[in-house]
């Protein structure tokens, strides 16, 4: 479905830059689109080595080889573009079209490439910031959308998710995350983002792997207990990552860490609270006593700090050798991997001096 949909896109526009009477695309994609763009999905896997955090670098990788195999069975089956022209329109789909309702529930959606439109840049959102212009009545409904008009014809609508102020750009959220979800669609390297985070674990089953099997040697059943626990949680499926603003903000990963931590008489105690320094419900040890809950959460600011710190024992360069290479570096790719390294290692530093 993800070629399908960028396909048929990418075949619509070269059908209209080729039809003479129909020079709208044709200007504006010679107006605005690059030659290559610097989207990461694009890189050799030498290339994207170079983001040099593990993690980011196998997501890309996959998905890259997804849309490698996915072009060569289209190329097999008599697909009629140039594999690398396919590469370059599939980049610009993925990094300019945009997901529109059409229908007030949003449940029929439609993935469109439109002049203008695909202009707005992009607005960082924390699950914080979500959270505060939820209780502020803002309009957090999709900002691309159809709508019909008084003469029942369709229009699309760009809509601005709150007020802005003369001379302020106009900033859309695009409803993407993290720094390697910004680099592998849009090529793109901020040097803030509060939406950013690292997953320190992939997953639940991960973390209690390794806290509870490995670390603390308990047994099967007891760490199945735990696992079904943070499995049936609120925020099950909030990434167990480090983010901007340092402890408070990672709270879903330390609670989960503390739960991981707790003796098997006390995971009754932990309890789905809200957390407005998160951004969303945690579970918390509601009915702990305080002195134990400080134990067990001091024990998981440890792990937290020395699991950042084995990040960056695993990276070739310091940050301060990124810095001088940077200084020298002109070429895209090298300069957006070695930028995008540099902001992870800044967010894992920051928190290996978190133990208490």
């Amino acid at each position: 479905m993800f070629l399908l949909n960028h396909l048929w896109l990418h075949q619509t526009l070269q059908e209209a830059n080729e039809t003479p009477v129909s020079g709208t695309w044709r200007k504006y994609a010679a107006a605005v689109f690059p030659d290559e763009t610097n989207a990461a999905i694009l890189w050799s896997e030498e290339q994207i080595e170079e983001l040099q955090f593990e993690k980011t670098a196998e997501e890309i990788k996959a998905l890259k080889n997804r849309v490698d195999d996915q072009i060569k069975e289209y190329a097999e089956e008599g697909g009629e573009y140039d594999p690398e022209d396919l590469r370059w329109a599939l980049s610009i789909v993925r990094s300019r079209s945009f997901v529109v309702d059409l229908d007030e529930d949003g449940k029929k959606r439609l993935r469109a490439l439109l002049p203008v439109a695909d202009l707005f840049n992009h607005q960082p959102e924390s699950p914080v910031a979500w959270a505060l212009a939820e209780a502020e009545g803002q309009d957090l409904d999709n900002p691309w959308r159809v709508i019909e008009g008084d003469d029942e014809d369709q229009y699309f609508e760009v809509l601005a998710h709150r007020s802005w102020k003369q001379s302020e750009e106009v900033l859309l959220p695009y409803g993407l995350e993290t720094g390697s979800e910004l680099l592998t669609s849009h090529g793109l390297v901020l040097e803030e983002n509060e939406a950013e985070y690292l997953p320190l674990y992939m997953d639940a089953v991960e973390l209690i792997g390794d806290i509870s099997e490995l670390e603390l040697q308990e047994t099967a059943a007891q760490a199945q207990k735990k696992l079904k626990i943070l499995q049936g949680a609120d925020a099950k499926e909030a990434p167990l990552a480090v983010r901007p603003g340092g402890l408070d903000a990672c709270g879903h990963l330390l609670r989960c860490l503390q739960l991981a931590y707790a003796n098997e008489s006390e995971l009754e105690m932990f309890e789905d609270e809200y957390d407005p320094a998160v951004g969303h419900y945690v579970l918390c040890p509601t009915s702990m006593d305080p002195v134990r809950s400080k134990v067990l959460l001091d024990k998981a600011k440890t792990k937290v700090a020395l699991l950042c710190q084995e990040e960056l024992d695993l990276m070739p360069t310091t940050a301060a050798q990124d810095k001088k290479i940077l200084e020298n570096t002109t070429e895209l790719r090298a300069k957006a991997a070695l930028q995008y390294r540099l902001g992870v290692k800044k967010l894992l530093s920051s928190f290996c001096s978190s133990s208490p």
